[in-house]
C-alpha cells in the first residue's frame, strides 16, 4: 500500500475517534480487506505526531492516538482532492464505457462509493484478493484462472 494511502486512512480511523495501534490496523482490515503491518503503522503514527496531526497518549499499557484539529483539516483537504480525482475519473469511465458499449452502472457506482470515501467493493474483501491469496490447489473448480 503507498504510504501516502496509508496516512489518509489512519488519520480517517483517527476521525472518528481515538485509537490505539492495533485498533488502527484492525480497523483499516475491515475497511479495505487488507490489513497494513505494524512496522507501517507504528512508524508512521510517530511521523504523523511529529508533524502535529495527531497526539499520542498513554491509557494503561496501551498507547492512544487521536487527530488534532490540524490532522482534521489535512483530511479535509485530501478527501476534496479524492474527489476532484475521482470525478474526472468518473467522466473519462464513462465515456470509454460508451465508446466500448459496455454497460458502466457498476463501475460507476464503485467510484461513487470511492469519492463518498467508502472502500468501492464495500468492506469485504476483494474478490480478486480473496483468489489471490488461496494456493492453486485450493482454488475450487469451475474457478476462473487468475492472469499473473
Amino acid at each position: 500500500m503507498a504510504r501516502g494511502m496509508l496516512s489518509h486512512l489512519v488519520l480517517h480511523k483517527l476521525a472518528k475517534g481515538p485509537l490505539s495501534g492495533y485498533g488502527i490496523c484492525s480497523q483499516i482490515e475491515v475497511s479495505i480487506g487488507h490489513r497494513p503491518s505494524y512496522g507501517s503503522v507504528y512508524p508512521l503514527l510517530e511521523k504523523l505526531a511529529h508533524e502535529g496531526l495527531v497526539s499520542a497518549r498513554k491509557d494503561g499499557r496501551k498507547k492512544l492516538y487521536a487527530i488534532t484539529p490540524k490532522g482534521r483539516e489535512q483530511v479535509r483537504r485530501l478527501d476534496q482532492r479524492r474527489e476532484e480525482l475521482v470525478g474526472g475519473l468518473m467522466v473519462q469511465v464513462r465515456s470509454l464505457m460508451e465508446l466500448t458499449g459496455q454497460n458502466p452502472v457498476p463501475l460507476v457506482a464503485s467510484l461513487e462509493r470511492l469519492r463518498g470515501g467508502e472502500a468501492p467493493l464495500g468492506p469485504a474483501r476483494c474478490p480478486v484478493q480473496d483468489g489471490a491469496r488461496r494456493p492453486r490447489a485450493a482454488a475450487q473448480e469451475g474457478d476462473e484462472p487468475h492472469d499473473q
